[in-house]
């Protein structure tokens, strides 16, 4: 019995040293998380409230971030950026399908880490497009989306959803 105990206790402890502390959500409009890549893409955006339009006739190339505080005390803590998520609407007659590339830079080897994901927005519908990110020991702290966004599609809304973790050193 007092093993088993002191089994317990010893996990307990372990769990509460290793857990993730806290997350976030930063939720941006696609007006003013995304920009055009070019001038002319950029020209090509109608920014409103309710989101960046592609109001040109053909695909534009937009990047889109939202800048993450993180206060770290290397090597032990990290923020991972865990989902990025589009909410996306498409204004034309037929369905559209919008491609974005997320590269995150780690802070650890191996340097840029592609992730490509690809939606179709049916024809006067929403969509949201869920990019997730692997998840390693050195964390995401910086990141780049890039899409082509078709004649009439709306990028309403950008979220990321972060969460810091405290990595303890294991003797």
């Amino acid at each position: 019995m007092k093993a088993t105990h002191a089994l317990t206790a010893i996990l307990l402890v372990a769990a509460v040293l290793s857990a993730p502390a806290k997350a976030a959500r930063v939720e941006e409009p696609g007006s003013t998380a995304c920009v055009g890549n070019t001038a002319q893409d950029d020209n090509a955006l109608r920014k409103r409230t309710s989101g960046a339009t592609n109001e040109s006739t053909t695909s534009v190339v937009i990047t889109c971030s939202v800048p993450i505080v993180s206060l770290m005390i290397p090597p032990n803590d990290s923020t991972n950026v865990v989902r990025v998520r589009l909410a996306l609407f498409n204004g034309a007659t037929a369905s559209r399908n919008i491609g974005c590339r997320l590269v995150r830079f780690n802070n650890g080897p191996g340097g840029p880490d592609p992730v490509i994901a690809n939606v179709t927005v049916p024809r006067n519908g929403r969509a949201v497009m869920d990019i997730r990110p692997d998840q390693d020991r050195h964390g995401q702290t910086s990141f780049a989306l890039t899409c082509t966004i078709p004649p009439l599609m709306t990028i309403e809304r950008l979220t990321l959803d972060t969460r810091d973790f405290q990595w303890m050193p294991m003797e």
